[in-house]
């Protein structure tokens, strides 16, 4: 059986690469400290408790996120602080690779904190990729990090993984789709293809939207809590909506490189231009009138 590598921050960044070549995923223990965890949990708790009270009453939207899994979304309007995480330099490195492209040219896809309840059920099959209807063959659109902070184990319902399963033919999971618009996959994998992810408060599990995954059952009588961060190119439109929740001084308080990974840049010459600069330098410009 295949299993998903762990590496430290510390580890050779080539044998990174490699193993999310082969493997589609990889597992870097220890990028938060244990301090930065508690304080993540202690800053999330009201977000989440706020998503439990809106989220009462709402569908399954396809059995991808059961009334026993909540989550609280557009982190960086509620946190700004979580930015130095998402900038992790080291995640960058690895998602650009990945993407094959540059850091100036992609940008967060979705900012979320998730929990599982108990009696959570298990996720369908998927790929994160779907949301973008291009035809295969087709390049990496996205990849996906999940940090965890509480109870990533298997029996809370760490997430089931395939690993090697990016280099599928589509005939093996070529997705449908049900009336509402959601993806309704056909997949029925071996079990010695299934691996069931564990990790340590603190170290993120790192993957290309094109590996089939899915949230696990959770059997235990314990949340678990992540915090789920993707990114894609600049030249697609991104799963969360950050433009409508970020004020301009929010934008501008931020470093540069933030402000690119939260769209505001410009891809290329002219994608996404304001007034013919990028909205970085339209809103610098704004601010300096009289």
């Amino acid at each position: 059986m295949t299993t998903v590598s762990r590496f430290v921050i510390s580890s050779a960044v080539e044998q990174m690469h490699a193993a999310i070549r082969r493997d589609g995923a990889l597992i870097i223990e220890s990028v938060l400290s244990q301090a930065e965890v508690a304080d993540l949990n202690q800053r999330f708790q009201s977000a989440l408790d706020e998503e439990k009270r809106l989220q009462q009453g709402r569908g399954d939207l396809g059995g991808y996120m059961p009334s026993t899994m909540v989550f609280a979304t557009n982190l960086p309007a509620r946190f700004p602080e979580i930015a130095r995480h998402f900038s992790h330099p080291l995640i960058l490195e690895l998602a650009t690779a990945a993407l094959g492209t540059d850091l100036a040219e992609i940008t967060i896809n979705t900012t979320q904190v998730m929990e599982s309840w108990p009696g959570n059920p298990a996720q369908p099959l998927h790929r994160d990729d779907v949301t973008w209807p291009l035809p295969a063959p087709r390049p990496e659109l996205t990849v996906v990090t999940l940090w965890a902070l509480q109870n990533f184990t298997a029996e809370a319902g760490g997430t089931n993984v395939i690993p090697g399963s990016h280099l599928w033919q589509d005939a093996r999971l070529t997705p449908q789709y049900d009336a509402d618009g959601h993806p309704a996959y056909k997949c029925d994998p071996r079990p010695d293809e299934l691996q069931r992810i564990e990790m340590e408060p603190g170290s993120v599990l790192f993957f290309l939207g094109s590996l089939v995954h899915g949230g696990g059952n959770n059997t235990s009588d314990r949340v678990r809590r992540f915090m789920h961060i993707g990114y894609c190119h600049s030249w697609l439109r991104q799963v969360e909506n950050q433009y409508a929740t970020l004020s301009r001084e929010q934008v501008l308080s931020f470093p540069p490189v933030v402000q690119r990974l939260l769209g505001f840049g410009i891809y290329r010459f002219e994608l996404g231009h304001t007034y013919n600069v990028s909205p970085i330098e339209y809103y610098q410009r704004e601010l300096m009138k009289p």
